[in-house]
Order: C-alpha cells, then sequence, then structure tokens
C-alpha cells in the first residue's frame, strides 16, 4: 500500500472527552468526539477509600469498553497499518492494558503518547511525538517536505516558486521539485499536475483542515512548489 493510501487509526482520551479518528494520507478525519463522564480520582466525603476506588474503576472500564466498541466499529473494516493512543493522564495506558479493542486492532497499536488535548490539536500534537512511528506515512513525509518548503521561504531562497506562469515555466523547463496544491484548487490546476508528473514531480495536496492550508491559500494562491536548482 503506497504511503499516500495509508491509514492510521487515532484515539485520544482523558477523565473529560475522547476523540475517535483515521488519518488517511495527508488528511485527518475525525470520526466521533464526546465527554467522557469519568469521575476524577479524588475520594468524596463519606465514602471508604476503598468503596470509591472499586466504583471509580467500574465507571472507568465502562467509558473504556464503550470507547472500544466504537473504534471496533469504525476501524476494524479499514485495512488500518496501525494505531496510535494519546491524551492527558493515565486513562489511556489502562485503556490499552484492558485490552478492550477488538484482538486484530489491539495488536496494531503503535504507541501511546503523552498529549495535552483530545479534539483535533490533540490529534495534530499526537502525530508529530509519533513521526518516528509514521516515517513511511505520507503524512509524515508531507510535512517534512512542508517544512523544508518553509525553511526556504523564510530565507527568501529563490528555490521557491509561485504564481501560475512561473510555476507553469519552472515545470515545462523540468525544475520543480515538488508542488504544494490545495485540494479545493485540485481541478483549477489539473493541468499544471498532469505535466509536472511527466517530469516526477512530488505532488502534495492539503486538505482544508490543517493549518497550512491557510497559509498556502493567503500566501501562496493554493499553489507553490519547490526548485531542483
Amino acid at each position: 500500500m503506497s504511503g499516500e493510501d495509508q491509514q492510521y487509526g487515532l484515539i485520544l482520551m482523558d477523565n473529560a472527552n475522547y476523540t475517535i479518528g483515521i488519518l488517511s494520507g495527508t488528511y485527518i478525519q475525525i470520526l466521533q468526539e464526546d465527554e467522557t463522564w469519568m469521575p476524577s480520582k479524588h475520594r468524596q466525603g463519606g465514602q471508604s477509600a476503598q468503596r470509591f476506588e472499586r466504583i471509580h474503576e467500574e465507571l472507568e472500564h465502562n467509558v473504556h469498553k464503550s470507547i472500544a466498541e466504537k473504534c471496533n466499529n469504525f476501524f476494524l473494516s479499514k485495512k488500518l497499518q496501525g494505531i496510535l493512543i494519546g491524551g492527558a493522564g493515565q486513562t489511556k495506558q489502562t485503556f490499552v492494558t484492558s485490552e478492550l479493542l477488538a484482538p486484530a486492532l489491539q495488536h496494531k497499536i503503535l504507541g501511546i503518547y503523552d498529549c495535552g488535548y483530545t479534539g483535533i490539536q490533540g490529534v495534530k500534537e499526537m502525530l508529530e511525538k509519533a513521526s518516528s512511528a509514521l516515517q513511511a506515512s505520507r503524512y509524515i513525509q508531507y510535512r517534512n517536505a512542508w517544512n523544508s518548503l518553509w525553511s526556504l521561504f523564510v530565507q527568501a531562497s529563490p528555490l521557491i516558486c509561485y504564481g501560475y506562469n512561473n510555476i507553469k515555466i519552472a515545470i515545462e523547463q523540468g525544475k520543480m521539485k515538488a508542488l504544494f496544491i490545495s485540494e479545493t484548487k485540485s481541478e483549477e490546476y489539473a493541468d499544471i499536475v498532469s505535466e509536472a508528473e511527466k517530469y516526477n514531480t512530488e505532488i502534495h495536496y492539503l486538505p482544508e483542515n490543517i493549518e497550512e492550508h491557510t497559509t498556502l491559500l493567503t500566501l501562496f494562491r493554493g499553489i507553490v512548489g519547490v526548485l531542483r536548482f
């Protein structure tokens, strides 16, 4: 399976919220997120420590079982390359050691990561921390390529190429190493992509739900390239 087609399951949780998502190529899709209603471990007045601990464990188990069932429903039908699990606190560790995921999914866990958030912000944080486990993924390849582009841009390097005519000429001369294109502009720039592919130019489509997409639109009108020389 190519890096562009690879899919990874994403699970984040803390004592207040959970997020289930999927990374497909460079696209992050949030499948479900909600509150967990998991109580704090601080003992309430009038309750024995042992009884409160037992109640907490039962509630945590029920929450984890519900999350696992949702993950099984979302992920079992997909050909996942792996699963990443993250979040704040200990609850993510308990979730993994409880082995509530289907065995076919449990065996695909690539790592457990400390993250300060759930939601899309937490997903991005987890993906950054999991970069070593995702080296073969299209997402990390794109991130590395974009970081290289941005470094050249802030240095005002002549290797940065933008503007439709400049990009078209560079491609026709075989100078274009990589192109970054907004997914919302893919049809508009289809002719450029078709020509670039003849010269083995790297093509990176940026989805709307990543930060760099806004930069791509506002600074470069949806398309920018890096020259080979």
